[in-house]
């Protein structure tokens, strides 16, 4: 009876290996890494990991894990497919794209508004590659300083007083927005109330949609007439002095932030016109 078995052996061996799954021929290996910052603005940031796999078998890179990392937290995770076919001991090119909110809501933008210098930003996580049936997990991690965002400024950038009579005075003052960023900065709103002399003049909204580049100042004009029909009785002997005091607040709005603001002084009036 051995005599048969004996024979049966290889045969045995042979169906046992047909059943089991192939193994991936060897291990792949990350040849090269760098983050890239294709675009940022007060809350968002867009990266761009590129790369170079090496496997030295047939193989695919599926997808990525990943985690973005802003001033020491994890803010972000996410997973992206990428499906790229790697060539048996060749190095292949790729690129993880990750476009997401690097900012956590308002009281984060206003702590880091409040700091000077650069931010640093990292992309960190787990590139899958398949090999012959199974997934071979490998790990990246690269890093990128970026200037630290800053909120906008408001200020007068100029003031002017026309007198056209003893009763009619126009106020014309330039708001300037400060962009102090190195990326233009996408405005909203600017909304204003004017008041002369502790009063109420006139409100508004300076801007409907508009964009300041990095490291500008955006003008938007404001206009308000100091008539007896807009201020009362007090215009003409309010008119008779030669300054005006003034007060201007409201709101600048953007993406991701509100700025209010509250400026005074007080304006010299022109001659008559």
């Amino acid at each position: 009876m051995r005599a048969p078995l004996l024979l049966l052996a290889p045969v045995l061996a042979l169906l046992a290996c047909a059943g089991a799954k192939p193994k991936p021929a060897g291990s792949p290996a990350l040849l090269s890494q760098a983050l890239q910052v294709a675009r940022q603005d007060l809350t968002q940031v867009a990266l761009r990991l590129e790369g170079e796999v090496q496997h030295p078998g047939e193989a695919v890179l599926e997808s990525a894990t990943w985690e973005l990392v802003s001033d020491g937290q994890v803010v972000q995770r996410g997973e992206t497919k990428l499906d790229v076919a790697l060539k048996p001991g060749a190095a292949t090119r790729f690129s993880l794209p990750v476009e997401r909110t690097y900012v956590q809501g308002p009281e984060a933008l206003q702590a880091l508004s409040q700091k000077s210098g650069q931010l640093l930003l990292a992309l960190r996580g787990t590139l899958q590659v398949r090999s012959a049936g199974s997934v071979q997990p490998l790990p990246f991690a690269a890093s990128r300083a970026v200037r630290t965002p800053r909120l906008p400024t408001v200020r007068v950038e100029r003031l002017d007083a026309a007198r056209y009579g003893p009763e009619e005075v126009t106020l014309t003052v330039g708001l300037g927005v400060d962009n102090p960023n190195p990326f233009p900065l996408r405005l909203s709103g600017l909304t204003w109330a004017l008041g002369v002399a502790g009063k109420g003049l006139a409100d508004g909204n300076a801007l409907q949609h508009d964009t300041v580049a990095a490291a500008s100042t955006g003008v938007y004009d404001v206009e308000a007439s100091l008539t007896k029909e807009t201020y009362g009785a007090d215009v003409r002997p309010l008119t008779r002095k030669g300054a005006l005091p003034y007060a201007l607040k409201g709101t600048l709005s953007g993406e991701g932030f509100q700025v209010p603001y509250a400026l005074a002084g007080e304006v010299k009036l022109g001659g008559s016109r």
